[in-house]
């Protein structure tokens, strides 16, 4: 029995040049259909999430942004805290890892703080580069910037902070005139008002 080879068969020239010329037609009309496009909500909320704050902190005693800081940080600015709703020291606790209030005054970080009653800290708290003292419930009033720092910070912060540092930095003054207020009504006749000029 005879093998018989088939070869494949091109289509007529005219078929080719009409496909040819429907292509040249149609192409164009629906890439510039595509383009005319108003974005969708969906591209707009992308827009939107891509768009990231950059933070800027002083962990290592001069200004860097958080991402490229080689430490185990925390940072909040004065709209992330009043997004946290965090109005006092107290409030950190509930928004940072690993950190705890303790007594009221004493912070601990990965379970390390005062080591016995009257005895040294194990958390330094700063307040504008100076050391603050134990940090209580103190308000947070007139806060640009917090960062807790954890991990040992004796090389930059001196004694008293083998298990980190919580930072609190002060808004500075500028070249104009401003001011702020705020007052909040709360249950049990709780009242919190805060102004500056």
């Amino acid at each position: 029995m005879a093998s018989q080879q088939i070869l494949p068969t091109r289509p007529p020239r005219r078929t080719r040049l009409s496909h040819a010329l429907l292509a040249a037609i149609f192409l164009p009309a629906a890439a510039i259909a595509q383009t005319a496009q108003a974005p969708t909500d969906a591209a707009k909320a992308d827009a939107q999430v891509s768009a990231i704050e950059t933070v800027v902190v002083t962990a290592r005693k001069r200004s860097e942004e958080l991402q490229t800081v080689p430490v185990a940080i925390s940072a909040f600015t004065a709209d992330s805290l009043k997004r946290a709703n965090i109005e006092g020291a107290a409030d950190l606790q509930f928004s940072i890892p690993s950190t705890l209030l303790v007594g009221g005054d004493t912070f601990t970080i990965r379970g390390i703080g005062n080591g016995s009653l009257g005895g040294d800290a194990g958390v330094g708290v700063f307040l504008n580069g100076a050391s603050f003292g134990p940090a209580g419930q103190d308000q947070l009033f007139d806060i640009e910037r917090v960062e807790v720092l954890r991990g040992p910070q004796g090389t930059l912060f001196g004694r008293n902070t083998p298990a980190g540092v919580v930072k609190f930095e002060s808004l500075r003054p500028t070249k104009n005139f401003e001011g702020y207020g705020s007052l909040s009504v709360g249950t049990f006749r709780t009242i919190n008002a805060e102004a500056a000029l």
